[in-house]
């Protein structure tokens, strides 16, 4: 790997290295463990793989085979894996084979599939049992995340494999100075101005970048000051130290004199920085974190690209991003510093202001690049609910798609519009035969009766000839009319429709209610009428108008407008509400009303913020749960639900949520019991209505 050339600056950690080494070499298992940005990967790639090779190069012999570095977010062919352990041990029984997996993490990360996890994690318990005396597997991972992984089918092994990396201490700290400056041939004016600048970041998060961060900050101030004549040739001064500042503040500093200076130079560098920056940033339990993204997901069209390059080599230059290459050699950009996510002010509005494009940038990235790489329609989102909004974004004037998930969407589109097109032909082709048919019937019909009247009245003439003189003419029988078609009708019952219910009280003075999203049925005896809905807004009008400040006036005035379906003017409401005050029930109602109009991803991120103001939200975790599961992601749904009952365990709605995922899922018994635990409370809380519901949805699973 290109680290390789680079391990000679792994400054004050050889002796941890040495240890590492002995550890691993003893146990088939190793789970390097350590906080973020504590240098757990640089360890293992700059370390212990070129410490390794260097003893192989002095005993002259094979002793160690080194498999190329797996990362889980690329995805594994475990069969592929297996073979080539199996030939490899065939093939040389005298030497160790060393499998490392980098960021395990990623397994919770970017996976969406709990089994895809759970057959890497069997696989590699499998290998372990069969190769033990000859197979180090090394699994670099948060600490953060161990929780997660300790209790499988690895929990044997687990306790005796844990190797924690240790926060680095100020000795350590002191060592990695001493070694680094030397190397520039540079010395420190005083001993106490090593000790200052160590104390401030030792305990900080990221301590080993932003320690990087600070020395080169040094450094710079240094050569300004030998550039100008007021320093010693050789002698980093407490005059440099001053001028930067301190660490924090100077990483900050640096981040906005940087975005300053490129949007003097051109406004459009704000969207432009912004593009950038978001898309290193990911959430990992509720929290930002950096991401490794691809160089190929920063190639936006023209003129675009050419503003993405100037601002990725300006905060390159600066130390803000770092570039680096994968374990596939890919060229990628992450952030320096974790630092910055935490304080870096813009980063952090970024974040909030534009939550709901992170959130759908998240979900598109990924399936676009698959859809590049396969180059076939089915993995288009031309069925995806999602399209209509990503129309949305493509012609607006902040439109951040990327080349690729430019094609993608433009694609999904053009295949929407053609599957369209082809069910109108085959709709038209069915009509056109339908007639055809009829036609042709038709005709049928008037040739027979023909046949059926001339054959009648030449009968009648035969017998009654004799009489015709006598005898009036015989009547002639009418021509029956062609047969019309009746269509066969179907009317689909109400309860069947997946619906939204807001709750039918409103007062002007108290706070509102939330909705609750009734997306399972029809509460008919909730249902207001829309006309009189009318009522409400012009009496909510007359609130607003002698008081604009009033948040709860704009919400209810939303719930009125949602009755009647008008969802944009309600939106309109409950933005008004929030730019007046952050409410938890503006947040959740503009949520239900996204959800009406297909906007999953913006009705998540409301029901998120209403989480951030208040965690213990019942309907906050019942409305995302239902949203979730529209989407079809039943993990989260449930998970949702049942949070909300460990809130309120006596909630009936988020029992009948569980009842219907878990019908949806086909575990019929586990819908059942949560339909009755739902009857049941409906039942005490005196909802005959709702009652008889939950009966009704367990009969039908009985059927």
């Amino acid at each position: 790997m290109p680290e390789f050339q680079h391990s000679k600056l792994l400054f004050g950690r050889q002796v941890l290295t040495e240890k590492l080494y002995q550890f691993m070499s003893k146990q088939p298992l190793t789970v390097v463990l350590g906080a973020s940005k504590t240098g757990k990967s640089s360890l293992v790639h700059k370390g212990l793989i070129p410490y390794l090779k260097q003893l192989q190069s002095k005993s002259n012999q094979q002793q160690w085979h080194i498999l190329a570095i797996v990362c889980p977010s690329h995805k594994q062919n475990v069969e592929n894996l297996a073979a080539q352990i199996k030939i490899w041990s065939q093939n040389n029984p005298q030497s160790k084979l060393l499998l490392v997996i980098d960021q395990l993490e990623e397994l919770i990360n970017l996976s969406g599939e709990k089994q895809e996890r759970e057959k890497l994690i069997e696989f590699l318990a499998k290998i372990i049992a069969k190769y033990s005396d000859k197979l180090r597997i090394i699994l670099i991972l948060r600490s953060d995340f161990e929780f997660q992984f300790r209790n499988s089918v690895l929990e044997p092994y687990w306790n005796a494999a844990r190797f924690v990396i240790p926060t680095m201490m100020s000795e350590k700290l002191h060592a990695y100075t001493e070694e680094a400056v030397s190397e520039r041939m540079l010395y420190f004016q005083l001993c106490s101005l090593i000790e200052n600048f160590i104390d401030e970041v030792a305990h900080m998060p990221g301590t080993l970048p932003l320690f990087s961060f600070t020395l080169t900050e040094l450094y710079l101030k240094y050569l300004k000051s030998f550039t100008e004549a007021r320093g010693n040739n050789q002698l980093i001064t407490q005059e440099n130290n001053e001028e930067m500042g301190g660490v924090l503040p100077s990483l900050v500093e640096r981040a906005d004199s940087e975005y300053e200076a490129l949007i003097k130079q051109d406004k459009s560098y704000e969207r432009i920085i912004r593009y950038v920056m978001l898309r290193t940033v990911a959430v990992s339990n509720g929290k930002l974190a950096r991401r490794r993204v691809l160089l190929l997901e920063l190639e936006y069209p023209e003129p675009q690209n050419t503003q993405i390059k100037e601002v990725i080599r300006r905060f390159c230059a600066a130390g803000l991003l770092v570039t680096g290459r994968d374990i596939e050699g890919k060229p990628y950009l992450e952030l320096t510093h974790d630092f910055l996510l935490q304080r870096w002010q813009k980063l952090l509005e970024w974040k909030q202001e534009h939550e709901e494009s992170f959130i759908l940038q998240r979900q598109l990235a990924p399936a676009a690049m698959e859809w590049k790489r396969q180059q076939k329609a089915k993995y288009l989102w031309n069925n995806n609910p999602r399209l209509e909004l990503l129309k949305q974004v493509l012609n607006s004037n902040d439109n951040w798609f990327n080349q690729i998930e430019m094609e993608f969407v433009h694609q999904s589109i053009v295949q929407k519009y053609k599957n369209s097109a082809l069910c109108k032909s085959f709709t038209i082709g069915f009509s056109l035969l339908a007639i055809i048919a009829l036609v042709v019937k038709r005709e049928s019909l008037i040739a027979q009766t023909n046949t059926f009247r001339e054959s009648n009245v030449s009968k009648s003439v035969s017998e009654t000839h004799h009489l015709c003189e006598n005898q009036p003419p015989s009547l002639t029988l009418p021509i029956p009319c062609p047969p019309v078609l009746i269509p066969n009708t179907t009317t689909v019952p109400k309860g069947q429709y997946r619906t939204i219910q807001p709750h039918s009280t409103i007062s002007a003075s108290s706070t509102p209610l939330p909705i609750v999203i009734e997306d399972f049925y029809t509460r008919g005896s909730e249902i207001t009428e829309r006309s009189n809905q009318e009522k409400v807004i012009k009496n909510y009008n007359q609130i607003i108008s002698k008081n604009p400040r009033n948040a709860t006036a704009y919400i209810n005035r939303g719930i009125a407008y949602y009755r009647q379906g008008k969802y944009d003017q309600a939106i309109t409401n409950y933005n008004q509400a929030i730019s007046i005050s952050k409410n938890v029930h503006a947040y959740i109602n503009r949520g239900i009303a996204y959800h009406r109009q297909g906007k999953y991803e913006l009705a998540i991120a409301d029901y998120n913020r209403a989480l951030g103001i208040n965690k213990n939200n019942v309907d906050a975790y019942i409305n995302r749960g239902i949203t979730y599961r529209r989407l079809g992601y039943y993990e989260q749904a449930l998970a949702d639900y049942q949070q909300a009952l460990s809130i309120d365990s006596n909630n009936p709605d988020a029992y009948y949520a569980l009842g219907l995922t878990y019908a949806q899922l086909g575990n019929k018994q586990a819908a059942a019991e949560s339909y009755r635990k739902a009857a049941n409370l409906y039942q005490q809380k005196g909802k005959k209505n709702y009652h008889k519901s939950a009966l009704m949805r367990i009969k039908e699973l009985q059927q």
